[in-house]
């Protein structure tokens, strides 16, 4: 199972769009599941805590473990294999669980898309359930507010693979870690010619047509399959 979360001002229908996790040729195996955040303080507009401007009085990190505990109770859930990803605010909601020991621990592998990453912003810090743990990072290099190098901060990294690639509609430069002795662990796509999109090689909502040379959704997914929650 995959939980997919919208971006700030955006729902659950735009991220089912985005992610095109319902479609059987990406996603063939996993149930998909494209939770609603909370009108935030700000704006008013739907967003997950973890971010500065999101104040809500719930916690959504809560609401994700009353969320898996009503699906494993109703529906044929492979407990090795529940997966988090999301884009922009709802990519950092996906760091802040990764980092937390109470509601991040139910998942396998986490999968962010120009995420929003802010330096824990909710004050709880980040003490992951376990060490080491999956993550893949999808980011523009055209987005100005790109984060620093904290796709690798929840292990110690040692970089395996850093170099630009490219095919016939662009480049992008890859980064892979090995964390404690394990291969692809933790892994980073920056793209070129990219803005604050969800990263595709087909048109959608935020790309107006001009995609990208690698597949966020496609990629995610592959990186899911090859990572279980150990036993």
């Amino acid at each position: 199972m995959v939980l997919s979360f919208h971006g700030n001002g955006k729902d659950m229908n735009s991220q089912a769009t985005l992610s095109r996790f319902t479609d059987s040729t990406i996603n063939p195996h996993m149930i998909a599941v494209f939770p609603n955040g909370q009108p935030g303080s700000d704006d008013g507009e739907l967003c997950w805590e973890g971010a500065p401007y999101c104040s809500n009085p719930a916690s959504d990190k809560v609401f994700v473990t009353d969320l898996l505990n009503y699906m494993r109770n109703n529906y044929c859930v492979d407990n090795t294999r529940i997966y988090a990803s999301g884009k922009s605010n709802g990519g950092g909601f996906v760091d802040v669980l990764a980092c937390s020991p109470d509601h991040g621990s139910d998942f396998a592998a986490f999968a962010m898309d120009a995420a929003a990453l802010y330096n824990e912003a909710d004050g709880s810090g980040c003490t992951p359930a376990r060490s080491p743990m999956p993550i893949l990072e999808l980011h523009a290099l055209q987005w100005r507010n790109k984060p620093r190098c904290t796709i690798a901060k929840r292990n110690p990294p040692v970089p395996k693979v850093d170099g630009l690639q490219t095919n016939s509609q662009g480049s992008w430069d890859y980064t892979q870690y090995d964390c404690q002795g394990i291969s692809s662990m933790v892994v980073g796509y920056n793209v070129t010619g990219q803005e604050h999109w969800w990263i595709s090689t087909q048109t959608n909502a935020d790309n107006n047509g001009d995609v990208a040379p690698i597949d966020a959704s496609t990629l995610m997914m592959t990186f899911f399959n090859n990572n279980y929650k150990p036993s």
